[in-house]
């Protein structure tokens, strides 16, 4: 079994895990099955294995996973989980790009006429484009190029 020692790693793949286990808390359903209360851990432990194979270059093996889960849940039950969740997600493993988030921003922005303007979408993809180019923005967030290319478009714009 492998124990991480990294705290922000840890904090990142908790925050993950705490969001798929809430969502199915809520939902109570994954890939059109319903989850029981007691199936909770096995989601949990199972997006923390696709988390890793996503985000390390480590692999956690499935038996890893059942000695994690003190041996629960069999090999192929965490298999079938794994397919699930995947299913659920429509197979859609990559990170958000900055454009994503944009476009997210904008419709959680909808009110404002502006943002639906035939220039302001192409003005926000050209400030998107420029920032992802250079070396010294290149290194930030997604999220903080998105909302950085929103603010300057609109800007430019009013």
């Amino acid at each position: 079994v492998f124990f991480f020692n990294d705290t922000a790693t840890t904090e990142i793949y908790t925050e993950q895990i705490v969001g798929s286990v809430r969502c199915v808390q809520e939902t109570g359903v994954i890939a059109g099955r319903h989850i029981i209360i007691s199936e909770i851990q096995l989601v949990a432990a199972t997006c923390l294995q696709l988390a890793i194979e996503l985000l390390e270059i480590i692999e956690i093996k499935v038996e890893d996973v059942s000695v994690l889960c003190g041996q629960k849940y069999s090999c192929e039950e965490i298999k079938r989980m794994k397919l699930d969740i995947l299913t659920l997600l429509d197979w859609k493993l990559s990170y958000p790009l900055a454009s994503d988030f944009a476009r997210h921003i904008i419709q959680l922005w909808a009110q404002e006429s502006e943002l639906q303007d035939q220039q302001f979408l192409p003005l926000m993809d050209s400030f998107i484009e420029l920032a992802i180019t250079d070396y010294e923005l290149c290194t930030l967030r997604p999220s903080t190029i998105a909302i950085s290319s929103v603010l300057c478009a609109y800007e430019r714009l009013k």
